[in-house]
């Protein structure tokens, strides 16, 4: 990376890396890391008190790699009937590095919008056995393009029926529709076979 002078500005970890191993050494790299903790055990418990976000420290321990202390964040946000839910929600974070300004819930659910977009790419992405890491890159840019093309296309429609005075329903064209028009058209074009000769 740093020979492709690609630097890391802010890294954002799910639970599954809330580990002691994982903390340690990125304690020890130069940018900004956010990893949500798992609200487990009396002592993180605890924490989740109160209506305002704040930082504290807490220790974390394991058996085979000892233990470690870490600023950690607990960021409160409203949760304003999502999921069900209610009230007042606190969210555990561990935030290393130089961080003035705390990590809160918003800036980290973000990261979420690209992990949304990969499902999605993987709806349009056309499969293959091949082990050649170039054509497998093309399957996966064009996927994206087609995406892409669909939210451009929804968008569209939407803008296109305001101004006519009519309702564009969004979940009448979902990305599986959309991918389904674009196959009948390349078997349209470039033939198809339902069956291979042995």
């Amino acid at each position: 990376m740093a020979s492709a002078d690609i630097r890391i500005k802010r890294l954002y970890l799910d639970r599954e890396f809330a580990r002691l191993d994982v903390i340690s050494y990125l304690m020890e790299q130069s940018f900004v890391s956010a990893i949500a903790i798992p609200k487990k055990g009396d002592r993180m418990k605890s924490l989740l008190i109160g209506k305002k976000s704040y930082k504290t420290t807490y220790t974390m321990r394991s058996p085979k790699y000892g233990s470690v202390e870490f600023p950690l964040w607990i960021a409160c946000r409203y949760s304003k009937g999502n999921n069900g839910k209610h009230g007042t929600e606190r969210l555990p974070f561990a935030v290393i590095g130089d961080c003035r300004s705390p990590i809160v819930a918003d800036e980290y659910t973000h990261r979420f919008g690209i992990e949304s977009s990969y499902r999605l790419m993987n709806q349009a992405r056309a499969m293959t056995s091949s082990r050649d890491a170039a054509r497998r890159l093309l399957l996966v840019g064009i996927a994206f393009m087609l995406v892409n093309l669909w939210v451009y296309l929804k968008w569209f429609a939407v803008i296109v029926s305001r101004r006519r005075g009519t309702h564009f329903e969004v979940r009448s064209f979902p990305l599986a529709l959309f991918c389904d028009f674009i196959s009948d058209e390349v078997k349209k074009k470039h033939g198809f076979r339902s069956s291979i000769k042995l």
